[in-house]
C-alpha cells in the first residue's frame, strides 16, 4: 500500500493467491498511519495491522479494533521500552507498553534478537517490534 502523502514509504504485506485478502486503512486524523489486511484461513478470520507514526505524530493506538483472537500488529511506534531492547523508556514507550498492558497483547520477539533492519542515513541497526494480540 503506497503512502498517501510524499515521495517515500509504504508497506507490503504478501499473501499466497490461494488466500481471501482485504485490505484496509484506519482513519487517525493525520496521525499515524494505520493500514493492513483482514485474511480467512480455514474459517477463521485473520487482522494484520501496520502501523507507522512519525515522531511528530500521534500514536493513534485506539483506532486498532482488537478482536479477541486472531490479530497481528506490527510496526514502527518510534517509541523506546527496556522490553522491546532499549536502555531506556520514553513517554511513546510508555504509552504503548500500557496500551499492551489494557488490550491483553504480548510482545513476540525477544530484545536478544538479531537486528533485521540497517539505516544507511544513521548507520545504524534495530530489530522490528511486533505485537500479537490473542
Amino acid at each position: 500500500m503506497d503512502r498517501a502523502e510524499g515521495t517515500k514509504g509504504g508497506f507490503i504485506i504478501l499473501v499466497r493467491n490461494d488466500i481471501q485478502a482485504v485490505e484496509f486503512t484506519k482513519d487517525t486524523n493525520g496521525n499515524a498511519e494505520i493500514n493492513g489486511i483482514r485474511i480467512v484461513l480455514k474459517n477463521r478470520e485473520l487482522l494484520v495491522y501496520n502501523l507507522y507514526c512519525p515522531a511528530n505524530k500521534q500514536l493513534s493506538l485506539d483506532a486498532i479494533d482488537i478482536p479477541d483472537a486472531g490479530c497481528l500488529i506490527l510496526g514502527d511506534f518510534n517509541s523506546h521500552s527496556q522490553i522491546w531492547g532499549y536502555d531506556e523508556m520514553d513517554h511513546r514507550g510508555e504509552e504503548v507498553e500500557n496500551w499492551q498492558i489494557d488490550q491483553n497483547l504480548q510482545l513476540l520477539n525477544d530484545p536478544e534478537d538479531q537486528d533485521t533492519f540497517y539505516s544507511r542515513r544513521w548507520r545504524t541497526t534495530s530489530t522490528l517490534r511486533p505485537r500479537l494480540c490473542d
